[in-house]
């Protein structure tokens, strides 16, 4: 049902308590060294997700914000005593507006966030004076500077609403930041195109990434830093390198230094695992889609990421579909590959990740423009002479389950067979099945079933009403 449940576990041993109920969707918003004891979560067990402190011995729940009403809040921003000081209140019109709340209990709407940039804008954190707040975000500086199209670092006054870009990339979104655990600030962000880069904001932070760069083969995330901001949790990651964790000592008597601490997957350390290629594929309007592609071991003699002969291939398409696939260790990838099968991911029209301009371009595109992509990186294949042209099978979980049963209805002699896991195969049931406070975005992203037009088209695009055509095989 996709939803999340909470747990506390002793760490001295013992069961997993549940501390939120079944059929709930709980979110960590706040761990506060001022609350030890507690955690602070959104929990939608009344539908719109409120506000909620639980205590980790007890499990009692304690609502710090209750919300609901016509126009509630889709997500919330606290300080270090976990108060909440800021939302993100939704609008009939798909847009959004990020609201203070004052001392006192008052909200005050600070400023508004288009429906075009509401899915590439998100409230980070708050610095230690309580005055700024940083965001990613896509929308204009200010109401009379040019759009944007990617996603900036932003660092917000919260008294006057004025915005500062602290960083942004050349070709894709920030995904990621670095946040002084004592005082807020931003440390350095990351882009990622065809994979993760990171930038400093300071001199510190670039000796940090020149560090881990040196020290480590693959990707790298830092997931927990230390109070006093000498150690740090770093997970490295490649596609030939399942997640291992590292402690990273910023402070030590002979400088920087990382020690192993464990594989996560222990049990793939000597599989033959194949290394993972980013392309980019040209649509037939001439849209760049960046992809991924995984050859099985031997067929890849000279290693220039072409088989000697083409191969089965599945084609992958991910779920969202305000998602992206990304590089590194992909299960499915590895698993396929080590069939014998090509494996080729596409990000088409809709992702995430892009920019403004690619991710809108997906809006009333299920099943359009969306499943074209993802044929014209099928027929890409076939032309590189990757895959062979009756070998090709689809495959996809929630949208990209979708992905699978529109491309065998719609293009019943596309794909030699195909795989779909939880797809919504009639877009009026997932319309009527969404959450109140997403309804409107699916309504402007799908398409408005409270019209005519609407109707029309989600009939046309809904799989389920055309299962008839599928001629070949589906699981």
């Amino acid at each position: 049902d996709e939803n999340t449940r909470l747990y506390a576990v002793d760490t001295s041993g013992g069961a997993a308590r549940a501390l939120t109920p079944a059929g709930a969707h709980a979110r960590i918003i706040g761990v506060s060294a001022a609350d030890p004891g507690a955690v602070v979560v959104t929990l939608n067990d009344r539908g719109w997700p409120d506000v909620v402190r639980i205590d980790l011995t007890t499990g009692e729940r304690e609502v710090l914000q209750r919300n609901g009403g016509p126009r509630g809040y889709s997500s919330f921003l606290l300080n270090r005593d976990n108060t909440v000081r800021a939302g993100v209140r939704t609008r009939a019109d798909g847009g959004a507006d990020v609201v203070v709340f004052e001392p006192r209990g008052r909200a005050r709407a600070l400023f508004e966030i288009p429906f075009e940039d509401a899915l590439s804008t998100r409230l980070i954190g708050l610095e230690a004076d309580g005055a700024h707040l940083l965001m990613l975000d896509s929308a204009p500086v200010q109401p009379d500077t040019p759009a944007r199209d990617r996603t900036a670092l932003v660092r917000v006054d919260m008294a006057t609403g004025q915005k500062i870009v602290l960083g942004e990339g050349e070709r894709a979104d920030v995904v990621d930041v670095w946040i002084d655990p004592a005082t807020g600030a931003a440390e350095a962000f990351a882009t990622e195109y065809l994979r993760r880069e990171w930038r400093a904001l300071n001199a510190d932070s670039q000796a940090d990434i020149e560090f881990l760069d040196r020290s480590l083969t693959g990707d790298f995330n830092v997931f927990s830093r230390s109070d006093d901001d000498t150690r740090w949790i770093v997970v490295e990651e490649s596609p030939t390198t399942p997640r291992r964790s590292y402690l990273f000592d910023r402070a030590g008597p002979a400088g920087r230094r990382l020690t192993s601490l464990f594989s996560h997957r222990p049990e793939l350390q000597q599989a033959p695992l194949q290394p993972m290629t980013p392309v980019e594929i040209e649509a037939r309007d001439g849209t760049t889609l960046v992809s991924y592609l995984t050859l099985p071991g031997g067929s890849d003699a000279n290693g220039d990421a072409r088989p000697e002969q083409p191969l089965p291939l599945v084609l992958v398409a991910h779920d969202g579909p305000w998602a992206r696939d990304s590089y590194g260790f992909d299960p499915m990838h590895q698993w396929l590959a080590n069939r014998g099968y090509a494996v080729l991911s596409v990000n088409f029209r809709g992702s995430a990740g892009f920019g403004n301009a690619f991710l809108n371009a997906g809006n009333g595109e299920w099943g359009g423009r969306i499943q074209e992509d993802l044929a014209d990186a099928a027929e890409w294949a076939v032309t590189q002479r990757l895959a062979e042209q009756d070998r090709i099978a689809i495959v996809g979980g929630g949208f990209g389950g979708y992905a699978v049963l529109s491309g065998l209805a719609f293009t019943p002699d596309q794909y030699r067979c195909g795989a779909s896991f939880a797809a919504p195969a009639n877009l009026f049931a997932m319309l009527d099945l969404s959450p109140a406070w997403g309804r409107d975005q699916l309504y402007l992203r799908v398409a408005d079933a409270r019209t005519e037009t609407g109707r029309q088209l989600l009939r046309v695009r809904s799989p389920a009403f055309h299962a008839g055509r599928i001629r070949s095989s589906l699981l």
